[in-house]
């Protein structure tokens, strides 16, 4: 590792071009640690970090300014462009642009920083984008798009060390063509809209932390024509969906709370033995959570239902279905009471 103390400015707005890269052939890159501020009196025309034939790596401990950030894979597995920000990003865009014969592009946002600028893919399904959170409670802002819908990044991480919770904030709109994993080791908290694509073809939700909760504060998918592909959440997960969610499949095994209705078109959904699903305030007598499209679609398993405390009058159809199934499905749930009411499952 290097260090490189000291500001570096643009001789005016726009000006320099800071290139970050490694030149030892098919090797991972050594990483060059900045600790001061890049871009300030005088923003840069580019922060490059990697090129075509060499990998680089780069931390920024300190805020960073440029009209474009570009972090390219070599062109060996080896030669991977990383790039670590641990401050306020200021850029019109962004690219994490992989190469076909080598290195991947990652971008790391660690701490209570705002990314401003539009994260893009060079080509539709590259690049990683993590965020980490580095006190408890971090929560990293973005003010742009990540991703267009037809340009997605490859993997979209969401992660904290332990007995710290960390949260995105999403004020643009997201757009992942693989899987966006939640693994963190206390709560997490995203906010902003996550958009799938036509046909359940694009993006995919893996809930895999045990630690804590895990809450959706925005809606996932925008409408059937951006949905996602699949949501899993594994078993000794907690998982709060306060908006609508559209996807083609679901698979819960841990706890799950829905604020608001579900739609899906594909053929999957299942809730596995001993799994919990709470239906929220959100979730009124008269309505539907979860509508299904596919004839085969069952919900064939033990699981336990806490209904809404101010429900005490009336039906909520919990899986509207074309299986055929439904009465024997019914009879595998378990519907919690409360002090006003006592409820009963069957097929609608």
């Amino acid at each position: 590792a290097k260090a490189i103390a000291g500001t570096i400015n643009g001789t005016a707005a726009g000006k320099g071009t800071l290139s970050v890269y490694d030149d030892d052939a098919d090797a991972a890159a050594d990483t060059f640690t900045f600790a001061g501020v890049v871009g300030g009196t005088g923003s840069l025309k580019a922060v490059n970090i990697g090129n075509t034939t060499q990998g680089g790596s780069a931390t920024f401990s300190a805020a960073v300014s440029a009209t474009d950030i570009l972090l390219t894979g070599g062109n060996d597995a080896a030669e991977d462009a990383n790039a670590t920000f641990a401050a306020a990003v200021t850029a019109t865009t962004i690219t994490l642009d992989d190469t076909a014969r080598g290195g991947s592009a990652t971008m790391t946002a660690t701490g209570d920083v705002t990314i401003a600028g539009n994260i893009v893919a060079a080509s539709d399904g590259e690049g990683v984008l993590t965020l980490q959170a580095a006190t408890d409670n971090d929560t990293t802002t973005f003010s742009g798009n990540i991703g267009t819908d037809t340009v997605r990044l490859k993997e979209l991480n969401i992660t904290s060390v332990t007995t710290v919770s960390s949260g995105g904030d999403f004020d643009g709109d997201v757009y992942a063509d693989a899987r966006i994993t939640f693994d963190g080791s206390t709560a997490q908290t995203v906010t902003g809209l996550i958009v799938g694509e036509t046909a359940g073809d694009g993006g995919d939700i893996l809930v895999s932390n045990t630690a804590g909760s895990v809450t959706f504060a925005s809606a996932i998918g925008l409408d059937a024509d951006n949905e996602l592909n699949d949501i899993v959440l594994n078993v000794g997960s907690t998982t709060t969906f306060n908006s609508t969610v559209e996807s083609a499949t679901m698979t819960s095994n841990g706890t799950v709370t829905f604020e608001d209705a579900v739609t899906l078109t594909g053929s999957t959904l299942m809730f596995g033995n001993g799994s919990t699903i709470v239906l929220g305030s959100g979730i009124v007598a008269g309505e539907t959570v979860i509508s299904t499209a596919d004839s085969s679609t069952t919900f064939n398993t033990s699981a336990t239902v806490t209904l809404p405390q101010t429900f005490n009058t009336g039906t909520i159809t919990l899986v509207d279905s074309a299986s055929t199934v439904a009465g024997a499905d019914a009879a595998l749930l378990t519907l919690n009471t409360n002090v006003l009411a006592t409820y009963a499952a069957a097929a609608n």
